[in-house]
């Protein structure tokens, strides 16, 4: 799975899921950092009989909450970002 943040205003096509995020960028991050960890690609992979994921799938995996502890993951990603 490949998680990336597309700006505001773009134009996505049928093969792109599309999943809006959190409001703060630093909530966005986490979520991006999560869906892009091999952790959670393994558990896509346990459920999927393909290589197309889509968002039934996504939505069968647990994901973590932020916590206060998160910002340093976020902060980051954030340092890829710039």
């Amino acid at each position: 799975m490949i998680a990336t943040l597309i700006p505001a205003h773009s134009l996505c096509f049928n093969s792109l899921n599309l999943l809006t995020g959190p409001p703060t960028r630093a909530d966005r991050c986490f979520l991006l950092a999560v869906l892009n960890s091999f952790c959670y690609e393994y558990l896509i992979r346990l459920q999927a009989k393909n290589n197309n994921i889509n968002l039934f799938l996504v939505s069968l995996t647990p994901l973590p909450r932020t916590a206060p502890e998160a910002g340093s993951v976020a902060a980051a990603v954030e340092r890829l970002f710039a």
